[in-house]
């Protein structure tokens, strides 16, 4: 988890699925020991899905540590379809304060992510977004942080098959402001089973940038995993987000959400939200809630798991759109499937089937997906 990192799609962000500790871009992680230049350190992943709304993606990212000098990162990410491409760059530095300014330790860092993506029939994406910060252990197994913020963005060449709610963003705009964030995980390991309660929060204000972009947004996250008898372990979760506007406000879709942080499994990337029916466009909103149960099973002693899970979740509220054609309420999806985790000499393969059981039928679904992420 990071309170920098974002996951974009149809060039909304969300706060979940983020992969570092408080990491500028996903790119920084906590210095290493050996030397930058004799053990840089990296990871590389990679990503196949299939959904109705985009069709066949496949995405590479790659991460490398300590790059040339202690301190020094570099991201790099590409996806491509059937229906267009994307990609970003990110590069970071972060280095120890000797006196911690609160807490036991103290890091300071400065990121810079460049990105772009164009998707048919939507419209293409350009992103550059500067971030200097803080973080620090203020409490055993909790950490905090503090960001400054500066996003410039500028959506172009929109298809004219997409709702007019999309249209009223065209052009460039820019959001800077605070990004607040702690973070509590006291498991011993990152294993999938691990035994322990993590917890996330986060807050963004910004303080210039236009008036359809000042709004306030507030993201939560807690898990809890327990073992209840001898390996098979229940792992819990709950999320919540909202972005404070006022009903007649229209928030840019950059700053809407398009999925509750991945839930529930089964729907596609913005597949189960607000919905212009007359055009078939996704809108994202500015409300969600979202929960998981799973119970995992080590299936034999190379630590391969399988899990059986019940999502529910919802995305709703587009604040200043209205009409007959626009689906906005509130409506809690839910679904059940199975997990397959399988560790590999390169990384673990995760492979889940979600089957919707409470669905609308305008939603999008996704019911197989699977990646390999690997480290070097």
């Amino acid at each position: 988890m990071t309170i920098s990192s974002k996951t974009k799609q149809h060039g909304a962000r969300t706060w979940a699925m983020r992969s570092a500790c408080f990491a500028a871009m996903g790119a920084l992680v906590s210095p290493i020991a050996a030397s930058a230049q004799d053990n840089p350190q990296g990871a590389l992943s990679f990503g196949l899905s299939h959904s109705s709304f985009y069709g066949t993606r496949g995405s590479v990212d790659l991460t490398i540590e300590d790059l040339w000098l202690d301190g020094l990162s570099l991201s790099a990410r590409l996806q491509s379809g059937e229906l267009g491409q994307g990609g970003s760059l990110a590069v970071g530095y972060d280095w120890d304060i000797e006196q911690p300014v609160f807490g036991f330790d103290t890091q300071a860092f400065v990121a810079f992510e460049a990105s772009g993506q164009d998707w048919d029939p939507l419209y293409s994406l350009a992103e550059y977004e500067l971030v200097l910060g803080l973080r620090s252990t203020v409490a055993p197994n909790l950490v905090a942080g503090v960001e400054l913020v500066w996003n410039e963005t500028n959506l172009s060449d929109f298809d004219g098959s997409v709702s007019p709610v999309f249209l009223n963003d065209q052009g460039s705009s820019t959001s800077a402001g605070f990004r607040f964030g702690l973070e509590y995980d006291n498991r011993e390991s990152d294993r999938l089973i691990a035994p322990g309660t993590t917890g996330i929060f986060e807050i963004y204000a910004p303080v210039l940038g236009d008036d359809d972009r000042n709004f306030v947004r507030i993201d939560g996250r807690l898990g809890y995993t327990v073992p209840v008898y001898n390996s098979v372990t229940l792992n819990v979760a709950a999320a919540a987000g909202v972005v404070v506007a006022d009903d007649t406000d229209m928030v840019n879709l950059l700053d809407r959400t398009f999925t509750a942080q991945g839930f529930p499994r089964g729907f596609d990337y913005g597949g189960a939200g607000p919905r212009d029916t007359s055009t078939n466009t996704v809108l994202g909103g500015t409300q969600y809630v979202a929960g998981s149960v799973e119970l995992l099973v080590p299936i034999n002693d190379r630590d391969w798991t399988i899990g059986s899970f019940y999502d529910i979740g919802g995305v709703w509220d587009v604040p200043g759109v209205s009409g007959a054609n626009i689906l906005e309420d509130r409506y809690d999806r839910s679904s059940y499937g199975l997990s397959l985790n399988v560790p590999t000499g390169i990384g673990d393969l995760r492979i889940s089937y979600a089957q919707p059981d409470n669905a609308l039928a305008t939603d999008e679904l996704n019911e197989l997906s699977f990646s390999l992420n690997g480290q070097f």
